[in-house]
């Protein structure tokens, strides 16, 4: 599962400014495009997603081990049993 890390170097400093222009994001935007979408690396996975939502095609997603942990899956079951 992915997760969000903050980053060590962030301090209240940081987070007391009030204009997000000068948040520090290098870091978090290396590891987005070093991260593998499936297959795909970020810019294309972004393609992908654009193409399905300019052509209006349904984005296939296959549930996973994880999905049993997600508050979303958790409430969508619960109201509908049948799943």
């Amino acid at each position: 599962m992915k997760k969000i890390v903050v980053s060590v170097d962030l301090s209240k400093e940081n987070l007391s400014d009030p204009n997000p222009a000068k948040a520090i994001v290098d870091r978090g935007c290396e590891l987005i495009y070093c991260v593998k979408f499936g297959n795909n690396s970020f810019a294309e996975y972004v393609n992908v997603l654009a193409e399905n939502y300019v052509t209006d095609r349904k984005i296939v997603i296959y549930p996973s081990a994880t999905c049993s942990k997600c508050e979303t899956y958790q409430t969508y079951t619960k109201t509908n049993p049948e799943v």
